[in-house]
């Protein structure tokens, strides 16, 4: 194999050859030749099973320990006739055993993964042969899927490489779903006879309301940092953009300064949380419910709809809504809104070439984009975990009021892919979010957020780009480096450890770490992926 392993193989070393045995699965049953099957209608005649590798998310791993064990896999299995072996690594060594699995050179048959990214992108593992294009599988065996993707341009162009090779099974949307972003204390907003901030003035200042007036110790709170979710309420991102046809690096932008002087000013005065750098999912939701902290931005389900019920009985009181983009110049218009896109990059399916039966694996996948397919990803089981009630899909009480004390997300991860967590070749429907968000609150925030994404906002998202082998790793190296020296050079300015007046020169180090060779690289890119 081709592919570059030294970085794969470095993760190697921490584990053991047990560990590597147990990451990539060895090979599933391997009986039958192409022409024993018949794979012309489902469910198909194959005396063989596949292997699946994909991570197990909490939402699934609630009620199981394998995903085969779930509802849906039976009746996936049921219903193409096709046997699969589940592999799963464990829970937050996803990208170690990734590494390992490919090092090993024992690829399971169908990978869930960033393959967008992943050891150089779609083309390089395409050409390397660790994963196959599906260009001559799609009219036969994936049919469903092929008709999804040429339906939609931007779904096309997202699933094919500079090549035009069909790279991936996608977890599709309509491209209108947002299921996280900034959220306030509207029970406090009202007490203190606020409206809800639309400008960076108007939120600082509820955010002083909230200390003085509320005793909030963390007015404004997060995890993990400066997320691209905080970013972006502010009116900025991590990375990379497009200005008017030019790929540009936001941090490198005189915005960004401007968000991180205002996260400076309120770290200083106590209306940043302190541990915005440290803080886990647990410790933001000791905040929020023990009344440290009135201002996030978090998910929909796990964030506003677990806080809403949590304070059921205990703080009738206490509500949440969510917040547009704030604008930072005394006008209406923010300077950038997360907009919503119709391919999840960071969850694509991809079949190995390592795969006996790619045509098997194939047909395996494109049940989940045919009708039947698509009810059972979304919904479960009809019957079970929904019934159709004048054409609409509702949920049951297995589901909305599990028996035993699951969450929405949990019962349904057991019957369907829309939780998360499991398999990840499907398109979305909304309907299940019309559900899943059970409360006003939740059913609105979507709303709020969308209705500020307009053409030019929509212009300004960088779409999935695509590298050549030797542009890949010249810039994955670039941009490790590069979000190294900001996440560093941020948390500094803002924790008030760097003075200001070296921002400047702190911006010229972005440009001794390669950014003009990377936004060389992007744009270069970017006008392949104009031309697709």
């Amino acid at each position: 194999m081709k592919i570059r392993r030294e970085r794969a193989l470095a993760v190697i070393s921490a584990f053991t050859a047990a560990a590597m045995l147990c990451a990539c699965g060895g090979d599933g049953k391997r009986t039958a030749s192409l022409e024993d099957m018949d794979l012309s209608q489902y469910p198909v005649k194959a005396d063989a099973e596949l292997t699946y590798w994909f991570g197990l998310g909490s939402n699934v791993s609630a009620s199981v320990t394998n995903f085969g064990e779930t509802a849906l896999a039976k009746k996936l299995e049921e219903e193409t006739g096709v046997k699969v072996k589940y592999i799963h690594p464990a829970q937050g060594q996803e990208n170690e055993s990734f590494g390992i699995m490919v090092a090993s050179d024992e690829m399971a048959d169908i990978v869930v993964t960033n393959w967008s990214t992943a050891l150089g992108g779609p083309g390089v593992t395409i050409n390397d042969k660790v994963i196959i294009s599906l260009n001559d599988y799609l009219d036969e065996y994936a049919p469903n899927y092929k008709k999804i993707i040429e339906s939609d341009a931007e779904i096309e162009k997202g699933v094919k490489n500079d090549d035009g090779q069909v790279f991936c099974f996608g977890t599709l949307n309509d491209g209108k779903t947002m299921t996280a972003g900034p959220m306030i204390r509207k029970d406090w907003l009202d007490d203190l006879g606020l409206e809800v901030p639309k400008t960076i003035d108007e939120l600082e200042n509820a955010l002083r309301a909230f200390k003085e007036k509320k005793g909030a110790d963390a007015p404004m709170s997060g995890t993990s940092g400066l997320t691209s979710y905080i970013l972006m309420t502010l009116g900025t991102r991590e990375g990379f953009y497009v200005d008017n046809g030019k790929v540009k690096y936001a941090p490198a932008e005189p915005h960004y300064k401007k968000v991180v002087e205002r996260l400076a000013k309120w770290y200083k005065e106590g209306l940043l949380d302190q541990n915005y750098l440290s803080n886990d999912n647990t410790m933001l939701d000791a905040n929020m419910l023990n009344g440290n902290t009135g201002f996030v931005t978090a998910s929909i389900g796990s964030g506003m709809g677990a806080w809403l019920a949590a304070m059921e009985g205990k703080d009738d009181k206490f509500d949440l809504t969510a917040v547009p983009y704030v604008s930072f110049d005394g006008d209406d218009k923010p300077n950038m809104v997360r907009v919503p896109t119709k391919i999840n990059q960071w969850s694509t399916t991809a079949i190995s070439a390592k795969c006996k039966y790619p045509e098997l694996a194939a047909k395996f996948l494109d049940y989940c984009y045919s009708e039947k397919g698509h009810m059972l990803c979304n919904f479960g089981i009809e019957g079970e975990s929904y019934v159709m009630e004048d054409g609409y899909p509702k949920f049951t009480d297995k589901i909305l009021n599990n028996p035993d004390g699951l969450s929405v997300s949990q019962a349904l991860g057991y019957y369907a892919a829309a939780a998360g967590g499991s398999v990840a070749a499907y398109m979305s429907d909304s309907r299940y979010l019309e559900q899943y968000y059970q409360r006003p609150q939740q059913k609105e925030a979507p709303g709020i957020w969308t209705s500020q994404v307009d053409d030019n906002y929509r212009a300004m998202e960088l779409p999935p780009l695509y590298y050549g082998a030797e542009e890949s790793d010249e810039y994955a190296d670039v941009v490790a480096n590069l979000n190294k020296y900001r996440q560093e050079g941020t948390a500094a300015f803002v924790a008030g450890s760097r003075p200001m007046s070296e921002y400047e020169s702190f911006v010229d180090g972005y440009r001794s770490l390669g950014l003009d060779r990377a936004l060389v690289i992007m744009q270069s890119a970017y006008e392949r992926y104009l031309a697709k």
